[in-house]
């Protein structure tokens, strides 16, 4: 009949309507979460695109400078590394004599003498519960190394060793590749059980090596970047807020030769403008 014709039209509509309804929220409820492989349109991985802004906006300004400058009478000749914050501690050099800070995470023993000067250390910027969980787990595969080959790791292998951790959530099984005996740097004895993020770590790495090449002590910065990619060794870096512009001053005013106290300056001047 007529009527009953309506009730069915009637009766379709709403049907659709509560589909329409229900796609529209499932698909405002799935926006926020994007998949490992998901890519943009230049072919960029997004949540690697999103780590690298977590780091930027959540990141400290920090900047780390070498000094090759006179090492003020001392017998060995030794370059310094000055590492710069806003944020409390504001300074922290890294040279002859070092010390734990809030700013800067030792991976390696101190060294008692400069004859088998060798430290790693590592400053990042971003989360901070992301930089905790790499520091310990570099710790371990430091002393690991050590225990095997009775040597320190240095600044290169360090730097290596975190960008696997970082390239954990591609699914990268460094036991792929020809190995110099020591397990990877997230071990595990069974597996099923290996190491697994299901997001990427929302930090930049910077890290600062001090050892000793013939008759003195050399310095090297090397950034590691949230898609696990080490960037060339750098004489000067800055990471966290505004840090694209902070690199283009560094470029411009870091010269060989500059004191601590000089490189200090520099820093203190950037942090300053940005």
């Amino acid at each position: 009949t007529f009527l009953s014709s309506i009730l069915m039209i009637i009766f379709w509509q709403n049907i659709l309507h509560i589909q329409a309804s229900s796609t529209s929220v499932s698909e405002s409820s799935s926006s926020p979460y994007t998949s490992i492989g998901s890519l943009d349109k230049y072919g960029n991985s997004i949540q690697i695109r999103n780590a690298r802004l977590s780091s930027l906006k959540h990141g400290t300004p920090i900047i780390a400078a070498i000094s090759t400058g006179s090492s003020g009478g001392s017998s060995v000749e030794a370059d310094k590394i000055i590492v710069c914050s806003l944020e409390p501690p504001r300074f922290k050099q890294l040279g002859r004599v070092s010390s734990t800070t809030e700013m800067v995470d030792f991976l390696t023993p101190l060294p008692d003498d400069e004859k088998n000067c060798r430290i790693v250390a590592m400053v990042a910027s971003g989360l901070q519960a992301d930089r905790r969980f790499i520091v310990s787990s570099l710790r371990r595969y430091s002393m690991r190394v050590w225990e095997r080959f009775d040597v320190v790791p240095n600044c290169d292998r360090m730097a290596l060793a975190c960008s696997q951790v970082f390239l954990a959530f591609m699914g990268y099984d460094v036991q792929d590749e020809a190995g110099d005996g020591v397990k990877e740097v997230m071990q595990s004895n069974d597996e099923k059980d290996r190491f697994q993020m299901s997001r990427p770590f929302g930090i930049s790495a910077l890290f600062l090596g001090l050892s000793r090449k013939g008759k003195k002590i050399v310095a090297e910065i090397k950034s590691v970047e949230p898609s696990g990619v080490i960037l060339e060794s750098v004489a000067a870096r800055a990471m966290g807020k505004e840090s694209e512009q902070a690199n283009k001053l560094l470029k411009q005013r870091w010269k060989r030769g500059m004191s601590a106290q000089q490189v200090q300056d520099m820093c203190v001047a950037v942090l300053e403008e940005i």
